[in-house]
C-alpha cells in the first residue's frame, strides 16, 4: 500500500483528527476502509494516486480576476477582422460544453481538476464578454448562429445524448480518461492562444491591450493543461493510449464541440500565414510528440480548411516530415 499525501508544504499527511473519523478511538479509526493504522491509504496501482503537480491550483483560485477592464475604441478593430474575433467569441462562449465533458466523467471525481475548471469557467466567460464588447464597439454585439445541416445533428448529439454517453464511458476506463481531457484542452487552448497572438499585431488602441490581457489570462491555463497532460501520459502506458485517442479526431477549434458555418473561413483568414502555422504546430506538439502518431490537431484542421479553400502559404521550418512541417 501507498500512502496518499495532501496537499501540504512538506508533503506530510494530517492527523487524524482532521477527517471523518475524527472522534473515533485510534483502534476505531485503523479499522476504517482507507486507514491503515489511523493514516490514509490508496490501496491500488501507485502510478494511478491522486496526481501532485508543481502548478499551485490554490494560488490560481485566489488569483481570479473577473472583467477585463480595458476598454476598447471606435475603429481599433478593422473590418476584415470582425468575423474572426466573431469566431473567437463563439469559441470563447463555448467554454461550458467544454466543462461539461470533462467533469461528467471520471475526471470530475478529481478535486483538484474540479476546483481549477471552476476558475477557468470563471475567467472564460470574462474572456468571451471582452471580445463581445470589442466587437461591439463599432457594431451590433455577436450572437451565436444556429447549427446547419450536419452540424445540426451532431448538435443534437452533443446536447442530448452526450451528456449520457460520457459519464459511461468515462467511469469505465476511469483514471486514463483524465489525460485524455487534459491533453484535448491544452491543445484546445494553445490554438486559442496562437489566435490572439497572430491577430494582435494589427490591432492599436484598447482593442490591442484588450487581446494582450486575454493572452496574459490564457498563459496559465494553457500551463495547467500541458503539465497535466505531460504528467500523465509520461506515467503510464494506458493513460498515454487513453491521451493518442483522444486527440486522433479532434478538432480543438470547434465551438462546443460543433461545427461552425464560419470555422473554415476564419481559420484560413487567421491561420493562412507560414508564421501562424509554424506557431500552430509548435503549440501542438508540446503534447502531440508525448502520444503514438504525434497528431497535430490544430494544425491539421486550418490544412483542411486550407485544401477546402484558397491557397495560402504553408510553413517550411519545422522537422515534424510525419505532418509535413
Amino acid at each position: 500500500m501507498t500512502e496518499v499525501e495532501r496537499d501540504h508544504p512538506r508533503g506530510t499527511i494530517d492527523p487524524p483528527s482532521a477527517h471523518a473519523g475524527a472522534d473515533l478511538p485510534q483502534s476505531a479509526i485503523a479499522d476504517l476502509p482507507g486507514y491503515r493504522q489511523g493514516r490514509r491509504y490508496f490501496d491500488g496501482d501507485p502510478k494511478l494516486a491522486v496526481l501532485r503537480t508543481d502548478f499551485d491550483v490554490a494560488d490560481y483560485t485566489r488569483q481570479a480576476q473577473g472583467r477585463i477592464l480595458q476598454t476598447p475604441g471606435p475603429g481599433e478593430l478593422a473590418d476584415d477582422r470582425r468575423a474572426d474575433f466573431e469566431f473567437l467569441w463563439r469559441v470563447e462562449n463555448g467554454a461550458i460544453s467544454e466543462l461539461r465533458e470533462v467533469i461528467s466523467s471520471w475526471t470530475g471525481v478529481e478535486a483538484r481538476i474540479t476546483a481549477f475548471l471552476a476558475t477557468w469557467a470563471f475567467e472564460r466567460h470574462w474572456m468571451a464578454v471582452a471580445v463581445r464588447d470589442m466587437l461591439a464597439v463599432d457594431g451590433e454585439a455577436p450572437e451565436r448562429k444556429p447549427a446547419r445541416g450536419l452540424d445540426r445533428i451532431r448538435s443534437a448529439y452533443v446536447e442530448k445524448l452526450l451528456p449520457l454517453v460520457t459519464p459511461v464511458v468515462g467511469f469505465a476506463v476511469r483514471e486514463p480518461i483524465t489525460a485524455g481531457h487534459m491533453a484535448k484542452m491544452a491543445i484546445h487552448e494553445g490554438a486559442l492562444q496562437v489566435a490572439y497572438e497572430t491577430l494582435l499585431p494589427e490591432l492599436s488602441g484598447g482593442a490591442h491591450d484588450t487581446v494582450a490581457e486575454l493572452i496574459e489570462r490564457r498563459r496559465p491555463m494553457i500551463e495547467f493543461f500541458r503539465i497535466e497532460a505531460a504528467t500523465r501520459i509520461r506515467r503510464s502506458s494506458a493513460e498515454r493510449r487513453a491521451a493518442g485517442w483522444a486527440l486522433a479526431n479532434f478538432s480543438p477549434l470547434r465551438v462546443g464541440g460543433v461545427g461552425d458555418a464560419d470555422a473554415r473561413r476564419s481559420l484560413r483568414s487567421i491561420f493562412g500565414t507560414a508564421a501562424a502555422q509554424a506557431a500552430l504546430a509548435a503549440s501542438d506538439a508540446t503534447i502531440g510528440d508525448l502520444v503514438p502518431g504525434a497528431p497535430t490537431p490544430s494544425l491539421k484542421a486550418v490544412r483542411r480548411s486550407l485544401h477546402r479553400g484558397s491557397a495560402a502559404p504553408v510553413p517550411t521550418t519545422a522537422t515534424r516530415s510525419d505532418h509535413g512541417l
